[in-house]
């Protein structure tokens, strides 16, 4: 009651009363739910891999995803509900209309859907089935590939398909087989076509990203370092040698020296200036085991800064001709990227 009096006093954002919104104000009470017979089953109109219809004996009100069935005082239309045989009926007449393959079932489905005819079970067969019914009852119903083994299901389905003259040991391993075959077929078919999707999207992307490179690099890369010296032959300077493992390096400055060390911590040599140790990183990234450096650091200035330069300019034109192709500068940034680091070229700038 405090909470109904509560509600009294609220109003809308228009300023009505909630008692007075249109919706409830033609109630005899504006907060009663007007509802006062409750289904004895309560059917769900989503259906994934889960047969099931929920027993409303406790009388619980439903939502609109939940459909309301009536017997009419008919006890074994509920139990036949709980048969296999509806669901397969229910698989083969019904649609799947939501993501992922689930049946989204309308309500003209539910009532149009076949059901063994009731007259043919007789008071001593209706408890039969309602005895299976009960221990169907008492646990979890499973995914329908793991309930068609359960050995109540079995023994419901077997007493329906009996009473309706149906030879049980032909047909009802064909049902189970085919509903099972149906509902598989229902849920990895989407997950097909999006695995088909990502596919072509792939290949696409992976198209587009071979055209680029055959517009913006049909001659390759330009070789570094040395073809980043402008003053001669970079194979005839002065050079420092330092042996190495291969492995990336990265420089760690330390007092007036920059130690040069693999990504694990192992330090592999020294040197004694900035300048050469960023060298040193850019090679390194060739995975080579002897790392030679020009001796002038204005030399080594010169490749650094021509390189970075051209490192920028080239993945400018890449993101360019991406976005030419994909309209889409975010997808062509990083294509851009990728074909960057495809071809070992790094961006900087020299501090």
């Amino acid at each position: 009651m405090k909470y109904i009096e509560w509600g009294e006093k609220q109003s809308t954002k228009d300023g009505s009363r909630w008692s007075e919104v249109p919706s409830v104000s033609g109630r005899t009470f504006w907060w009663g739910i007007g509802h006062n017979k409750f289904p004895e089953v309560i059917f769900p109109c989503g259906i994934a891999n889960i047969y099931k219809i929920f027993d409303n004996s406790i009388q619980v009100l439903n939502d609109k995803r939940l459909y309301e069935i009536y017997t009419k005082g008919n006890e074994a239309t509920k139990y036949l509900m709980t048969s296999t045989l509806f669901s397969f009926f229910i698989e083969i007449e019904s649609r799947a209309g939501l993501g992922d393959g689930l049946l989204d079932i309308t309500v003209y489905e539910v009532a149009e859907n076949l059901l063994p005819n009731t007259d043919l079970f007789d008071k001593k067969k209706t408890m039969q089935i309602k005895k299976i019914y009960e221990k169907l009852l008492s646990r979890s119903l499973q995914s329908i590939f793991s309930e068609v083994k359960q050995q109540d299901r079995i023994e419901l389905d077997t007493v329906i398909l009996g009473t309706l003259g149906i030879d049980v040991n032909i047909y009802l391993p064909k049902i189970y087989e085919g509903l099972c075959e149906l509902v598989k077929e229902r849920l990895e078919l989407p997950k097909m076509r999006k695995k088909k999707q990502k596919e072509e999207v792939k290949y696409a992307r992976d198209k587009v990203k071979e055209d680029v490179i055959a517009d913006c690099l049909e001659n390759g890369i330009r070789k570094f370092p040395e073809d980043f010296y402008t003053e001669g032959n970079y194979d005839n300077l002065e050079f420092e040698s330092y042996p190495t493992n291969g492995k990336r390096l990265v420089a760690e400055s330390f007092f007036d020296s920059f130690q040069m060390k693999t990504e694990e911590g192992e330090m592999i040599f020294e040197l004694d200036s900035e300048i050469k140790a960023k060298l040193a990183e850019l090679l390194s990234k060739r995975n080579i085991y002897q790392i030679k450096i020009p001796k002038e650091e204005r030399i080594i200035e010169q490749v650094i800064k021509n390189y970075y330069s051209y490192a920028k300019k080239l993945k400018e034109q890449l993101e360019v001709n991406a976005k030419e192709k994909t309209h889409d500068w975010a997808k062509a940034e990083k294509i851009a990227q990728e074909i960057m680091t495809d071809y070992g070229l790094y961006e900087g700038d020299l501090q």
